[in-house]
């Protein structure tokens, strides 16, 4: 049974993730898995907590997994952020994750799949791994950016627009603007659905998100999985 994992930030990205998956493949796809960084072995002497920072740091872990044939295709997911804030920024964070892959016997391309997600082989002939870095795999960014992507109907975009023009009009903001805009936009938006505080992935099974808006991200996920219908399984 094919095992198929996709390393991604933490619960939200997760929930939403499986959503988007569920969409994409059938309700009655194997698995993938998706496992936050704090979801590492039970034999792992360093338990860690969610986020892009632990993400990298415990990926060792999963490339022994995929070595010893635990898992058979791995992907990762997390997001860009911005430029000059804690190593964040596409270039930098690619550049980061590229290198523990290169020094792991993956051959990295002089230039990255922009736009389009990557997928390594490796040296020794190991399965191939996939990257996607949020938003777009090439902008600065995160999740929020993406899922603004997914908001296609006017009435949404109009909610979402004047999300974004109330927290312009702040008097002060309590959270890191460079930083944290687009969460807060999508947050907001969130907060005035019919449903306030509507989930991400409940958002993408009602029909307000609209999968189809982000064809890349979807070829990128059929090519690393090879579109197969798999069946549940408990996670690693």
């Amino acid at each position: 049974m094919a095992i198929n994992v996709l390393l991604v930030e933490g619960k939200n990205d997760q929930a939403f993730l499986s959503a988007y998956c569920d969409q994409l493949f059938g309700q009655d796809y194997v698995g993938v898995k998706f496992l936050t960084p704090a979801e590492v072995p039970l034999e792992s002497d360093n338990p860690s907590g969610d986020g892009w920072g632990n993400l990298i740091n415990n990926l060792p872990i999963r490339l022994n997994q995929l070595t010893s044939g635990d898992i058979d295709k791995l992907g990762i997911v997390l997001d860009a952020d911005y430029n000059g804030a804690n190593q964040g920024g596409f270039s930098a964070r690619y550049a980061l994750l590229t290198g523990k892959l290169q020094s792991a016997g993956y051959i990295i391309p002089s230039v990255a799949a922009h736009g389009s997600g990557d997928i390594f082989t490796h040296s020794n002939g190991l399965a191939g791994l996939g990257l996607w870095i949020m938003p777009d795999h090439q902008q600065d960014g995160m999740l929020e950016d993406f899922i603004a992507t997914l908001i296609t109907d006017r009435q949404q975009q109009s909610l979402l627009s004047h999300a974004n023009q109330t927290i312009e009009k702040l008097p002060f903001s309590l959270f890191d603007t460079a930083l944290h805009t687009a969460k807060a936009k999508v947050f907001t938006w969130r907060a005035w659905q019919k449903t306030p505080g509507l989930s991400l992935n409940a958002a993408l099974k009602a029909g307000i998100l609209d999968k189809s808006a982000t064809p890349n991200f979807s070829e990128w996920l059929e090519t690393l999985f090879n579109s197969l219908r798999f069946t549940r399984t408990n996670p690693l």
